[in-house]
Protein backbone atom coordinates (compact mmCIF):
# COMPACT_ATOMS: atom_id res chain seq x y z
CA UNK A 1 0.00 0.00 0.00
CA UNK A 2 0.98 3.14 -0.37
CA UNK A 3 0.01 6.35 1.65
CA UNK A 4 -0.93 9.48 -0.51
CA UNK A 5 0.73 11.69 2.23
CA UNK A 6 0.61 14.81 -0.18
CA UNK A 7 -3.30 14.73 0.58
CA UNK A 8 -1.87 15.23 4.40
CA UNK A 9 0.27 18.34 3.45
CA UNK A 10 -2.41 20.80 5.76
CA UNK A 11 -1.18 18.42 8.84
CA UNK A 12 2.56 17.89 8.03
CA UNK A 13 3.81 20.94 10.18
CA UNK A 14 1.73 19.37 13.29
CA UNK A 15 3.15 15.90 12.96
CA UNK A 16 6.57 17.85 13.70
CA UNK A 17 6.08 20.72 16.07
CA UNK A 18 7.46 20.09 19.14
CA UNK A 19 8.48 17.16 18.84
CA UNK A 20 12.41 17.71 19.78
CA UNK A 21 10.64 18.97 23.10
CA UNK A 22 8.79 15.49 23.76
CA UNK A 23 11.91 13.62 22.36
CA UNK A 24 14.48 15.46 25.40
CA UNK A 25 11.39 15.72 27.80
CA UNK A 26 10.88 11.51 27.86
CA UNK A 27 11.67 10.70 31.56
CA UNK A 28 14.29 7.60 30.15
CA UNK A 29 17.48 7.39 28.57
CA UNK A 30 17.50 8.62 25.04
CA UNK A 31 19.88 7.97 22.31
CA UNK A 32 19.63 10.30 18.73
CA UNK A 33 21.00 8.00 16.04
CA UNK A 34 21.43 10.27 12.98
CA UNK A 35 23.36 10.94 9.98
CA UNK A 36 24.58 14.17 10.55
CA UNK A 37 24.09 17.02 13.08
CA UNK A 38 23.55 20.26 10.42
CA UNK A 39 19.91 19.57 10.93
CA UNK A 40 19.63 19.71 14.46
CA UNK A 41 17.27 22.26 15.78
CA UNK A 42 18.33 24.45 19.15
CA UNK A 43 16.54 22.27 21.46
CA UNK A 44 18.20 19.50 20.74
CA UNK A 45 21.64 21.11 20.28
CA UNK A 46 20.77 22.97 24.68
CA UNK A 47 19.55 19.36 25.48
CA UNK A 48 22.50 17.70 24.01
CA UNK A 49 25.06 20.00 25.34
CA UNK A 50 23.36 19.31 28.82
CA UNK A 51 23.70 15.62 29.02
CA UNK A 52 20.49 14.87 28.08
CA UNK A 53 20.53 11.99 25.66
CA UNK A 54 23.13 10.08 24.26
CA UNK A 55 23.78 11.51 20.14
CA UNK A 56 25.43 9.02 17.47
CA UNK A 57 26.51 10.25 14.21
CA UNK A 58 26.39 7.58 11.20
CA UNK A 59 28.33 9.65 8.50
CA UNK A 60 28.07 9.01 4.92
CA UNK A 61 24.06 8.15 5.22
CA UNK A 62 21.21 8.90 4.30
CA UNK A 63 17.56 9.14 5.47
CA UNK A 64 17.68 5.31 5.95
CA UNK A 65 20.35 4.89 8.05
CA UNK A 66 19.37 1.75 9.21
CA UNK A 67 19.35 0.54 5.78
CA UNK A 68 22.89 2.72 4.52
CA UNK A 69 24.58 1.71 7.19
CA UNK A 70 23.53 -1.43 9.30
CA UNK A 71 26.69 -2.44 10.98
CA UNK A 72 27.45 1.24 12.14
CA UNK A 73 24.11 1.25 13.21
CA UNK A 74 24.20 -2.23 15.55
CA UNK A 75 27.79 -1.12 17.02
CA UNK A 76 26.54 2.45 17.85
CA UNK A 77 23.20 0.66 19.59
CA UNK A 78 25.31 -2.27 21.28
CA UNK A 79 27.34 0.24 22.88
Amino acid sequence: WRANVAAHRHDWRRWFEGLSATFVALPLPKMLLVGGVDRLDAALEAAHMQGRFKLEVVPHSGHQVHEDRPEDVARSLAG
